[in-house]
């Protein structure tokens, strides 16, 4: 944050030292117990941006933490007050959970890839292994059980023998007959055979064991904080009634439709570009941290919130998004992606991105901002790459946005506090194909307004067309559920939530796209 950016009232304090700041770690961890924020595995838990810090080999508490003070932005040098105790203390709680699952084996219960809460003795289908091996969302689905989760509430927790024994009780010993005849095991009671030697699986509510007095983390039992009511999916009933769209422009005329097969030929001419030699190591990495400085952080707009998320599959990526400073305190903001992949889609992404900043910077209408830009890309992409992008441009003081959209995928909508929802999709094609009067007139500038609870999401279709093991795509249903569902805890954990269940549905397999969110909360 640069000093000029300091919140009101707060002093911006001159930068110290590593020793300096190391000293003043020491104080502050024997005087401060916001500052004591310590996991039951002795690792620490930033209060200003929640990442958890390990003691560095060699080196004292105070050198470890110091060390990631000086290039934690939250932190800002001290100029910024520490979050809420009840955010940090939710963040240290959930991992000691994380460490307890990992550490014991009654938490590391899994049939067919369900986990098998140790409380309860239910089969939690939300809370699953993929590939056999436990991930942040798989932790984050525990928490959200456990929360709702009588027994663990009274303190139950069951050994690791009872849990195992959900999945396939042990068998009642042989009775050897004193003829010495060979013994045979007793034929299996009713019920459907599981693959564990035809033994019946006993009924969800788990075998007759005592329970025993919950005592995790060393004896400390978790208190996590009380589970916030997810709004329900909205049905269409319950779809936001949003402002009509411009009437649809005229089809296009008969001699031009054998034209439309351009974005066929395009994705063929760029998978074969792509199949050119890659360049360098060394060179890969200074693009991507050239692209990487390119990618500006949202800004801080009072009443509003902005977040983003940004994934390259490659060493450089073909997504963008970019802020602009208008007059009159707007903000225009976009999202965009370039066709194919590797260092071509670069290079086209850096060159749309600057050229879309420098024609919104000077004040145009949104329609009028993506027909400029068009119109100098066009050219130079030759018509065999195109580009998608959403431009929208923010109007605080009129609580209005303005929206076009040029082949990108619909923005999503929801209004947490109304239960409302919605998608926001005007007309347009794509950016570099068609010049002039023709793109011009296939734009439709949607304007909507905004009130308290409006969250919006942004994404490039990376996000949507993921693939898990069997094929499937993550598709717009999902996303649009997980938003819904989210939406209401802010725009950093929606778009956290969106990531991680992205890359548990993959699981094992490469990344395929780049990914790339945008997020516009009101809270």
């Amino acid at each position: 944050m640069a000093p000029s950016d300091t919140p009101r009232g707060t002093r911006a304090l001159p930068p110290l030292s590593g020793r300096q700041l190391a000293a003043l770690v020491r104080e502050r961890l024997q005087q401060d117990p916001a500052w004591r924020s310590f996991t039951v595995d002795q690792r620490w838990v930033c209060p200003w941006c929640l990442s958890v810090i390990g003691r560095r080999p060699q080196r004292s508490w105070e050198d470890s933490i110091a060390a990631h003070l000086e290039v934690c932005r939250h932190y800002a040098g001290g100029s910024r007050p520490p979050l809420a105790a009840a955010v940090v203390q939710a963040q240290i709680a959930f991992e000691n959970l994380v460490h307890r699952a990992k550490s014991d084996p009654a938490w590391q219960v899994y049939a067919d890839g369900v986990w098998i809460c140790p409380a309860c003795l239910q089969r939690i289908p939300q809370v699953r292994a993929i590939g056999g091996s436990p991930s942040l969302l798989t932790y984050r689905e525990m928490v959200q059980h456990l929360q709702r989760c009588a027994a663990y509430a009274r303190g139950t927790l069951h050994p690791v023998a009872a849990v195992r024994a959900v999945i396939a009780p042990p068998a009642p010993p042989p009775v050897t007959p004193a003829t010495g005849a060979r013994s045979l095991p007793p034929p299996a009671a009713g019920g459907a055979a599981t693959p564990l030697g035809g033994a019946r699986v006993l009924p969800a509510a788990g075998p007759a064991v005592e329970p025993t007095a919950a005592t995790p983390l060393g004896g400390v039992r978790i208190v996590l904080p009380p589970a916030a009511s997810e709004p329900p999916v909205a049905t269409p009933l319950g779809t936001r009634a949003l402002p009509p769209l411009p009437p649809a422009p005229s089809p296009l005329p008969a001699p031009l439709a054998p034209e439309l097969a351009w974005m066929d030929e395009a994705d063929r001419q760029s998978a074969r570009s792509e199949a050119s030699a890659p360049p360098p190591p060394e060179e890969l990495r200074r693009a991507r941290d050239l692209q990487q400085r390119l990618l500006a952080e949202a800004p801080e707009i009072p009443g509003f919130a902005f977040a983003t998320r940004y994934e390259p599959c490659d060493h450089v990526s073909g997504d963008f998004f970019c802020f602009v400073r208008l007059p009159h305190g707007d903000i225009g903001f976009a999202i965009g992606d370039v066709s194919g992949h590797g260092m071509q889609a670069a290079l086209v992404m850096s060159m749309a991105k600057k050229t879309l900043e420098i024609y919104a910077a000077q004040g145009g209408g949104p329609r009028q901002v993506l027909a400029q830009v068009n119109d100098a890309l066009a050219s130079d992409l030759g018509g065999t790459m195109f580009v998608t992008v959403t431009y929208a441009v923010l109007s605080p003081a009129r609580r209005t946005i303005r929206w076009v959209r040029a082949g990108h995928p619909p923005t999503l909508v929801c209004n947490h506090r109304l239960g409302t929802q919605g998608e926001i999709k005007p007309a347009g094609m794509v950016l570099g194909m068609k010049t002039g009067a023709l793109f011009f007139d296939s734009l439709e500038e949607y304007e909507i307004d905004v009130v308290p609870g409006d969250t919006f999401l942004l994404y490039t279709d990376g996000i949507t067309e993921t693939t898990n093991p069997q094929g499937e795509e993550f598709g717009e249903g999902r996303l649009a559920e997980i938003f819904v569902r989210h939406a209401s805890a802010g725009v950093e954990s929606l778009l956290t939530q969106i990531i991680d269940r992205v890359r548990h549905f993959r699981g094992s397999r490469p990344v395929a796209d780049d990914l790339t969110l945008l997020a516009l909360a009101v809270p």
